[in-house]
């Protein structure tokens, strides 16, 4: 057994076999061999890529809550832009109302065309009170809680196929104070005029 490996020393060695030599040389400089798996750095980077993707997620959902309409010239102003979208859209005049029902205590803008309905609720609605009104004042006006209010009420409006829409002023009363809108006709967008604060336009209330 002994002259077997001084046999094989003396081969590895021997300079008449550098074929032994080289292959000892090469084995032993052999890499060893990867373990599977992953490494911290590559799990940190997983970790940033979801935590940027939530962040995104989030912020979407944060902006898509936040076009919700919430006061009620905000829920006025919707509607009447899915009015005249309606309208356009179905090539047919379109009904706009205020309802006010009592009995299931709800407030409510409804847009119809006689084939569809939309509706578009008030939050909290409590007193108050939203009046149609023709965009001259017809002098009937009547004083409620300290506050004058034009009582000449238009049961509803309607918008038209061209984009147009029935002349009117939209009255909001509540809490013992009122403001009122007027909506251009051609444009059924808000009317501004002299010493208005740029408070009728949608999302704005006074």
């Amino acid at each position: 057994m002994r002259g077997e490996c001084l046999s094989v020393v003396c081969l590895v060695h021997s300079p008449s076999r550098p074929d032994l030599w080289s292959h000892r040389a090469d084995t032993g400089s052999r890499p060893a061999r990867r373990r599977s798996g992953f490494t911290l750095l590559e799990i940190l980077l997983v970790l940033a890529i979801i935590g940027l993707m939530a962040s995104v997620l989030i912020s979407g959902a944060t902006n898509l809550l936040s076009d919700k309409p919430v006061t009620p010239d905000e829920v006025f102003w919707k509607a009447v832009q899915e009015a005249r979208a309606m309208s356009l859209k179905s090539e047919r005049e379109v009904t706009f109302q205020y309802v006010d029902d009592v009995a299931n205590k709800t407030k409510e803008f409804v847009v119809s065309n006689g084939e569809s309905t939309k509706n578009f609720p008030i939050v909290n609605p409590g007193d108050l009170d939203v009046s149609f009104l023709a965009p001259q004042s017809s002098g009937n006006l009547a004083m409620v809680a300290g506050v004058v209010l034009d009582t000449s009420k238009i049961p509803a409006v309607t918008f038209y196929p061209d984009g147009t829409c029935t002349p009117f002023k939209v009255q909001f009363y509540r809490s013992g104070a009122a403001h009122t809108a007027s909506i251009d006709p051609w444009t059924c967008a808000p009317v501004l005029t002299t010493g208005d604060n740029n408070n009728s336009g949608p999302g704005n209330p006074s």
